[in-house]
Order: structure tokens, then C-alpha cells, then sequence
């Protein structure tokens, strides 16, 4: 099964399900810029091995779910056939990503806000404050319409993105973005904010793609009155949806 995302006008992902789980091979050509080879499975996957066409193994900081090429200055996305090997997984996926960047474009970015509270936030001005960051970083960035997630059990959800329902909850996010869940809490001991993975498992739908974002973290002022602090919030999305593309 393959599937094309069209993420902006100079820019296509295609996700392959690999058809070997355990150890396999695919063909990256001369016009791919980055590839996101992902594993999935109920308990834990681990990517063991990642040998390039010339043969070097690139794993070179332990195991990975997810491997992002280029991870590295001294890594790139060399053509020619790869090999992997994986121990645990029930699905292989492969992520490409294919440019073709006119002189004057900039890279761009699709972030999808998801609130998941009991209690009302004008949340404006921190994603005003969102935008600013890329833009200072020349970083173009769309930011969707906030979705809102009404159902109780999401509102306080575990760290673990092996957690049934952090999983549940994650998977309600866009294949095509980097998908923002602004939850009550967060529950983990002190966390204000987690990626799924560094990376997550970009272009796919599903539990892995995503970023939670305690807003109870976030309040300052007197204990019965209360307030976002909305630089601490911005500065918390952009450093964990960083974490979630690779950094």
C-alpha cells in the first residue's frame, strides 16, 4: 500500500508499508531529500539495524521506532538500496519525502492545535506568539483551526505513548501535520510537554505523531485566579513539535 501527501506546493510524502516486519530491504532514488523509516507494534519495536548503499550502519546512538535520514550533518539520504532489521514490530512503514524548492521558497509547516479541556482558553495570542518563533527562525508555518476533543477521559492522559488511551487520543491527528494536544494535565511527574518520539512517526496517522502539552504546567498568578502564561506555552510547543520532526 502506498499513499502521497501533497504537505505544500514543492513538497510530496509517500508512505510504503514495507512488506518484511523483521528485516528487508527498499530503494531510495537520486531525488529524495529525507526518509522516516517507522516501526509499530502493540508492546515495544526496536529498529536494530540501518545499513546505507555504501554499506555503513547509521544507528549509531542505540535502537530507534522511528529513524529519520538525514539525523545527522554526516548522514544524507544516499541512493540506492538500504537493509534494515527490527525486532518486535507488526508493521514496517516507510516515509519519503521529495522537495522541489524554487529559489525564493522557505520552508514551511503545518502545525494542528487539538484542545482537550474542561475549561475555556483564549488561546490567540499563544499561537500568535507560535508563529512569531518560526518566522524569527525562517520557518513559514500555517496554523490550523483549533480543534476541540470533548471526551472526559482524554483531559488527564498518561506520558506513555504506549498507553491505550494516550494512543487513542493521538491518533485523532492529521497524517500531513505536526498535531499539537493541549491537555489538562499531563500525567508523568512534572512533565509540561512530550513528543511521541524524536522523531515521531511523520506523515502517518497514528499514535506516534503527535505532541501533548500540559496546560495545567502552564498557569501562573495567585492559586484562585490563574492565567496561561502564554510565552512559557509557545516556547514549550515550538521546543517539543522540534523533538517531533527530529531535533
Amino acid at each position: 500500500m502506498e499513499s502521497d501527501l501533497d504537505v505544500s506546493q514543492n513538497t510530496k510524502l509517500t508512505v510504503k508499508n514495507l512488506s518484511s516486519s523483521n528485516s528487508g530491504n527498499f530503494v531510495i532514488s537520486n531525488n529524495t531529500n529525507s526518509f522516516l523509516l517507522s516501526a509499530f507494534s502493540s508492546g515495544t519495536a526496536r529498529i536494530t539495524q540501518l545499513k546505507s548503499p555504501s554499506g555503513r550502519d547509521e544507528l549509531a546512538y542505540g535502537p530507534y521506532e522511528n529513524y529519520l535520514v538525514p539525523m545527522r550533518p554526516d548522514i544524507d539520504a544516499e541512493a540506492g538500496t538500504w537493509t534494515y532489521q527490527i525486532t518486535g514490530a507488526s508493521e514496517v512503514k516507510l516515509t519519503v519525502r521529495e522537495d522541489e524548492p524554487s529559489a525564493t521558497s522557505q520552508p514551511s509547516l503545518l502545525v494542528q492545535p487539538y484542545l482537550v479541556s474542561g475549561d475555556s482558553y483564549n488561546l490567540e495570542n499563544v499561537w500568535q506568539l507560535v508563529r512569531g518563533l518560526y518566522t524569527d527562525n525562517s520557518l513559514n508555518v500555517t496554523i490550523g483551526q483549533t480543534i476541540n476533543i470533548s471526551e472526559e477521559q482524554y483531559r488527564t492522559v498518561s506520558d506513555s505513548f504506549f498507553n491505550s488511551e494516550t494512543q487513542a487520543l493521538i491518533t485523532q491527528g492529521r497524517a500531513d501535520a505536526v498535531n499539537i494536544f493541549l491537555v489538562d494535565e499531563v500525567e508523568g511527574g512534572g512533565v509540561i510537554g512530550i513528543a511521541a518520539g524524536i522523531p515521531g512517526s511523520l506523515g502517518i496517522q497514528g499514535a506516534h505523531n503527535g505532541v501533548l502539552v500540559s496546560l495545567g504546567s502552564h498557569l501562573s498568578g495567585p492559586f484562585f485566579n490563574q492565567s496561561i502564561n502564554d510565552q512559557l506555552l509557545a516556547e514549550t510547543i515550538v521546543h517539543e513539535a522540534g523533538h517531533l520532526l527530529g531535533l
